[in-house]
């Protein structure tokens, strides 16, 4: 049953582009802000990798730390 109100009712999920977030330097040295940046994107040790929707705001978020992290394709 198709309901023009939801877009999923065909079964046909819609999945958003993911990206791979690496924490490659340590955080010794970094800024409050940068830390809870890193807190918040889940990286807390070094070499941590984490997989997460590719959205304008993660792509924000890992503008202002991306001297610390890498972004793995």
């Amino acid at each position: 049953m198709n309901d023009d109100r939801n877009p999923d009712a065909s079964g046909d999920k819609i999945c958003p582009p993911l990206v791979r977030i690496k924490l490659v330097r340590s955080r010794i040295g970094a800024t409050p802000a940068q830390r809870r940046n890193l807190d918040a994107l889940g990286l807390k040790r070094r070499e941590t990798v984490k997989t997460m929707s590719d959205t304008p705001a993660l792509r924000g978020m890992i503008a202002k730390v991306a001297h610390l992290v890498a972004v793995l394709d």
